[in-house]
């Protein structure tokens, strides 16, 4: 199906985004439910809009999503159009960064965006990807951050965390558990030392909030969702120099249990 969907061609370059964009008028809501209508409909995506690239003196950028995505263009609509707020805010960042170092008498340095979008599950009514964005913004070292989305297949929208689970409170407080657990265990062991007993005063002690963090269901090699991975960013569990922390939270039959079974594949 993907296949006859994604017409790939030699040409898949990208999209310079250099084409300028007009102000989209008012619509009336007759109009606006039949555009929609017509957006929900399938329609061949091409291999170029996968791919978002361009490069000068002063700016790296690269976006990438998967085939996968090709089956929804409104969710492919949905994160070409964030991919192409991120290329307009880092060429303004890098014409200023440029020019602050031409008047500090800096050696020339490009910024650089790398967001890459990819399959992180799939049954026949959700649709999970993640994405890990690496980005230099002029400071001392690049950032690291994660992202990630659920689209409900028959609905055709996304939707959060919560409305994967039965009851999001009961599943929240079980999963905070393990997570919370495994993160102290991972923290001990890269740091080389115990809980301290004022952990609770210190930030980099603390278990940032479950439904807070990007969470994505993780089937490994098969079609089966076998965890759940927390994915966190440095500065959000401990410092930058410990890099980022993704945790497994594995589904066992009784967790299972807490989602809701129209979303997984058996």
């Amino acid at each position: 199906m993907i296949a006859a969907a994604l017409a790939v061609g030699l040409s898949a370059c990208g999209d310079n985004g250099g084409t300028a964009e007009t102000e989209e008028p008012v619509l009336d809501n007759a109009t606006f439910k039949t555009r929609q209508a017509a957006a929900d409909e399938p329609r061949q995506v091409l291999a170029e809009e996968l791919f978002i690239r361009e490069r000068s003196p002063t700016l790296q950028f690269s976006w990438h999503a998967p085939p996968e995505i090709a089956a929804h263009p409104r969710l492919l609509d949905r994160l070409r159009a964030d991919a192409r707020d991120s290329l307009a805010e880092m060429r303004e960042n890098a014409r200023e960064f440029a020019q602050r170092l031409v008047e500090t008498g800096q050696d020339p340095r490009p910024l650089y965006f790398d967001q890459e979008w990819s399959l992180a599950y799939s049954s026949p009514t959700l649709l999970n990807l993640s994405a890990a964005t690496e980005r230099y913004d002029g400071g001392a070292h690049p950032n690291r951050y994660f992202d990630g989305v659920l689209w409900d297949r028959t609905e055709n929208r996304a939707i959060e965390l919560p409305a994967l689970f039965v009851n999001w409170p009961t599943a929240r407080e079980e999963l905070e558990t393990v997570y919370c657990r495994e993160l102290d265990d991972m923290r001990r062991e890269r740091r080389g030392q115990e809980i301290p007993d004022d952990a609770d005063d210190e930030p980099f002690w603390q278990c940032p909030p479950l439904g807070e963090q990007t969470v994505v269901l993780d089937s490994g090699a098969g079609m089966r969702a076998l965890n759940l991975k927390v994915l966190l960013p440095p500065y959000v569990a401990g410092p930058y120099a410990e890099g980022s922390y993704e945790i497994d939270i594995p589904l066992t039959e009784e967790r299972r249990q807490l989602l809701k079974s129209a979303y997984l594949a058996n």
